[in-house]
């Protein structure tokens, strides 16, 4: 059994309770660095320190998890998971250290750091689609890294910041 507290119980009333999409808890709510957070049957529940709570669910849910969730390196939900503008069929939930992306072809991926901060600043999924992969090390090239996107790449390193190329 694990108790639910707070802004906890209402978020998973509005979500049609126990027996709605979330289900039952399936771990104790957790303060991390940046808010709380508790994990149900069917999502995650966040909560930042302003008293903000998100859920995370399906695809997205999964891939934050693997990421660490909100112990990990995203840190805690900042919106409730909404359309990709420009992206028919995509996903995006937004968190404190970065986002993810969600689509049936492409699945879940995270962008952070100087690519997202790069990514947004191009006009994020109408510019250049979504993710087609997880952030990776660029080959032969120590410290950089590189995110695919639908219609091309972002590379970063602290050397030169984010740049992007078009048409990968």
């Amino acid at each position: 059994a694990h108790p639910l507290v707070g802004d906890f119980v209402t978020e998973l009333a509005e979500w049609g309770g126990p027996s709605g999409y979330l289900g039952l808890p399936s771990s104790d709510a957790l303060q991390v660095a940046t808010g709380f957070t508790q994990d149900f049957e069917g999502g995650i529940i966040t909560r930042d320190f302003s008293a903000h709570t998100f859920v995370v669910y399906g695809g997205i849910a999964a891939k934050y998890r693997q990421l660490g969730g909100a112990a990990g390196a995203l840190g805690v939900a900042t919106a409730d998971e909404a359309d990709a503008p420009g992206v028919s069929g995509a996903r995006e939930s937004d968190f404190v250290n970065g986002r993810i992306y969600w689509s049936p072809a492409t699945g879940a991926t995270g962008v952070y750091g100087g690519i997202l901060a790069r990514y947004i600043q191009l006009g994020a999924s109408v510019s250049l689609g979504i993710p087609i992969g997880d952030e990776h090390d660029v080959t032969g090239v120590p410290g950089a890294r590189q995110s695919d996107f639908q219609t091309g790449s972002i590379f970063w390193s602290a050397g030169t910041g984010a740049w992007e190329v078009h048409g990968g």
